[in-house]
């Protein structure tokens, strides 16, 4: 139906243009009409610039189901007064992530300002690296004149190819007349223009690019333009990742000093996300939130005697005795939470490499068990006919046992460095990052990381 058309166009004009305004017209008879005049307020920049164009788009939508809604669009160029040999380029900003579908329209637009005709008018445009010449398709021209045969006849025609320069437009045997020519009062039929679309390879590197035309009209000096000047929005490229840490620092934890650096006492498993610009060519920032798991372990059991001496019995050597042990059996676990801040640079689109710094926090989690338990040894004598007969006697008492859990803070800060393999900047990839942790009163200690990583 209509108004299911008249929502479509305008959901369209939305998602493509900045701001929209209305306006209502009513009480409209056949063959009324109405005007809408509006400013456009431009920058100095925009005009010094002069390599853009102004898109503006009109819906009509009518109330009345028998009237079809249009849609029409309009075409403003940012062009100084002064220069009328110049390019332009229909986006000087352009999202990254679809620049393998994007197409850029291109005009450059020439004056003879001659004192007589031009019968030749060739236009040699630069193109930057990525764009792909051979799928350029000339879009409307003027003067109005068909695209030349193979090989060229003596009709006026514009003949288009692509040379190591870059892509040749040439119109042949023309008739354009020159600005300052005596019969010439139509300072219009002076001018002449190419519009032309052209496709963006996929894999076109991320930096800003330029261009710009050469004319020459028949055998005089080529006039250049100015530079069209299209970058890059930064976008944004958020990281998943995960992998295994090890960490030296981590050891005490243990009452073991020797415990190799791959140990399972320094091990530990991580995930957490990233954060960056998408897809970028030169020396960027990258900050991550990484959380840190290392289940509970056992700790070395600590058993401890005391022995407790009683005075001698009837100045016998045997001695009484109490003896006191103890056992602790302790187990740790951490949580930790890292943010890594680093500086890396892609250098193709399968190695990159990076180097910063972190703050961890980590916190300390488990229990003590301690189990105690008293043992008493009595000696007996007996006076009989044969001598003295004495007797041991041991009596255990209760085992006590106490539980307390354990929780510790801890702060640690680090320096590494970085190496990633895969797809680098977009995509998977794999991570090798070492470097040393440092924490108050601590020696530097090594660390290890390894990470799998999905870059979006």
């Amino acid at each position: 139906s209509s108004s299911i058309i008249i929502e479509q166009l305008l959901q369209e004009a939305r998602a493509n243009y900045r701001d929209n305004a209305a306006w209502t017209f009513k009480n409209l008879q056949a063959g009324d009409k109405r005007n809408v005049f509006v400013s456009l307020a431009c920058t100095p920049a925009m005009v010094s610039d002069t390599n853009a164009f102004i898109h503006l788009e009109a819906v009509f939508a009518p109330n009345d189901p028998l009237v079809a809604p249009e849609k029409f669009e309009y075409e403003i160029e940012i062009v100084s007064s002064h220069d009328p040999n110049a390019i332009a380029v229909s986006d000087n900003r352009v999202n990254y992530r679809i620049i393998g579908s994007k197409q850029l329209n291109y005009k450059v637009k020439f004056q003879n300002n001659g004192e007589g005709p031009a019968s030749t008018v060739a236009l040699t445009v630069d193109i930057p690296k990525g764009l792909q010449a051979n799928a350029m398709k000339p879009l409307n021209w003027y003067p109005n004149c068909p695209i030349c045969p193979d090989p060229p006849g003596t009709e006026g025609c514009l003949d288009t190819a692509y040379t190591e320069e870059g892509l040749l437009f040439t119109f042949r045997n023309i008739y354009l007349p020159g600005s300052r020519q005596d019969d010439v009062n139509d300072k219009d039929s002076t001018k002449g223009y190419v519009k032309y679309r052209i496709e963006a390879d996929r894999e076109m590197p991320k930096r800003a690019f330029k261009s710009r035309a050469k004319i020459v009209f028949d055998k005089n000096t080529p006039i250049y333009t100015n530079y069209t000047n299209t970058r890059f929005k930064m976008g944004k490229s958020p990281g998943l990742k995960f992998g295994v840490g090890f960490d030296k620092s981590l050891a005490e934890l243990n009452t073991s000093e020797e415990s190799k650096f791959w140990s399972p006492n320094n091990r530990y498993l991580f995930i957490g996300a990233s954060l960056s610009p998408y897809k970028s060519w030169r020396w960027y920032p990258q900050i991550e939130l990484l959380a840190g798991f290392k289940g509970r372990e056992e700790l070395p059991t600590v058993e401890k005697q005391v022995l407790s001496l009683t005075q001698p019995n009837n100045g016998i050597a045997e001695l009484d005795s109490i003896l006191l042990d103890t056992i602790l059996q302790s187990s740790r676990g951490i949580v930790s939470f890292e943010v890594p801040v680093l500086i890396r640079k892609n250098f193709n689109k399968r190695f990159g490499v990076g180097l910063g710094a972190s703050v961890r926090i980590i916190l300390d989690g488990g229990e003590d068990k301690l189990e105690a338990s008293r043992t008493t040894i009595d000696w007996e004598f007996e006076d009989l006919p044969t001598g003295v007969v004495k007797t041991k006697k041991v009596t255990q008492g209760p085992v006590f046992t106490h539980f307390t859990s354990y929780k510790a803070r801890r702060y640690k800060y680090s320096l590494f460095g970085d190496i990633t393999l895969g797809s680098v900047r977009a995509g998977p990839n794999f991570g090798i990052r070492g470097g040393f942790v440092f924490a108050e009163n601590e020696s530097a200690k090594p660390f290890l990381q390894l990470s799998a990583e999905l870059k979006l």
